[in-house]
């Protein structure tokens, strides 16, 4: 037993002998002044330099799809017996390749601004006569547009009477029939159904041949937590969903028909949903602080306490986003020590009032 201790006891037995005092109480009053020395120890500051990160105000996202049709190859004006199929499903199909064969005569895939409506022959004038020129161009069958790019003259009719040939047709042609070409949707078309069957019937006009996969028509985004996604139209936003990063229109909260397209191939079709991100294509360099290191002022203007001349500067911050006891700031200054805990060491931690 020590000695302080020894002359507790005996003050104890002596009061209680002498006064009648309570034993516990007077304990308590000889042994305040060591609980209040802990009490009153001075907290320690706690400067901390700051901490610079990036911050791409990311904001998770539920992607809602909306889908269309594929893309569809039509049979013209076909008839007889379907005797070869060229194309398959998963081929990349382009102008001038060949589509099968119909009552003997090779058909081909074309791309022109229209389908082709009408038979054409020598003096015949018209767009659609541009659109054939640009074809029997296109396929070897006349090296330059005739000097009249509407009219079908005598070099058109000899280029029709080649391609004619080679497309299996027996005898003198001096016309072109549009039932040689199946009218091209795209100019990379993929089909993922091939209805054309060989040893069948020509389906009839209009009849779709070949079909590609549904298409993303539009998209809208609502943040997962079921708060509204506000965006900055000043600010140039991504769009991160299925490994792809799309930019993102602030305006309209969407993405234009080339992201449409890229999403397109790599979703599964006709998908409802799928969760993504939506983030600051250029982040900002921020300070990361602990919340207690921000105070306020009356006014509500807010500031950190930097290290400065050996004692404490306030410095005016701007709070930009926050999570988990991690408060985001723009960056205040190139560096500083920041006061980790002002209100504790402070007589006065609130931001000086502007």
């Amino acid at each position: 037993m020590n000695a302080r201790l020894s002359r507790t006891s005996g003050l104890v037995v002596a009061a209680v002998l002498l006064f009648g005092m309570p034993a516990g109480i007077l304990v308590g009053l000889l042994l305040s002044d060591e609980r209040l020395d802990r009490l009153s120890q001075t907290p320690v500051p706690d400067v901390q330099p700051v901490s610079v990160t990036e911050f791409d105000e990311r904001t998770g996202v539920a992607v809602t799809l909306a889908w269309m049709d594929g893309p569809a190859l039509y049979a013209p004006s076909w008839s007889g017996i379907v005797g070869h199929v060229q194309i398959r499903p998963g081929d990349i199909v382009r102008s001038g390749d060949v589509v099968g064969v119909i009552a003997g005569v090779t058909r081909l895939a074309v791309r022109t601004p229209q389908p082709f409506f009408r038979p054409l022959a020598e003096g015949d004038r018209g767009q659609d006569v541009r659109w054939l020129h640009d074809v029997l161009i296109q396929l070897g069958y006349m090296d330059t547009t005739p000097p009249d790019a509407a009219f079908v003259g005598s070099s058109t009719v000899s280029a029709i009477a080649r391609l004619a040939q080679d497309l299996g047709i027996v005898g003198q042609v001096a016309e072109f029939d549009p039932a040689w070409f199946a009218w091209l949707p795209e100019d990379k078309f993929a089909p993922s159904l091939v209805t054309l069957i060989a040893g069948g019937l020509a389906p009839s006009a209009g009849t779709a041949i070949a079909t590609g996969s549904p298409r993303l028509q539009a998209m809208s985004l609502q943040r997962v937590d079921g708060g509204p996604l506000a965006l900055d139209p000043e600010i140039d936003y991504l769009l991160a969903v299925a490994g792809q990063d799309l930019p993102l229109d602030a305006r309209t909260a969407t993405v234009d028909r080339s992201s449409l397209e890229r999403l397109s191939a790599v979703i599964p079709p006709l998908t409802d949903s799928i969760n993504g991100s939506v983030r600051r294509a250029d982040p900002l360099a921020v300070w990361a602080l602990p919340a207690q290191a921000v105070m306020s002022s009356a006014s509500g203007d807010l500031c950190v306490w930097v290290q400065a001349d050996g004692g404490y500067a306030s410095l005016a911050v701007e709070v930009i986003s926050g999570r988990a006891g991690v408060t985001f700031t723009l960056q205040a200054a190139a560096q500083a020590d920041v006061l980790q805990n002002p209100a504790e060491v402070l007589p006065e931690p609130a931001c000086p009032s502007s």
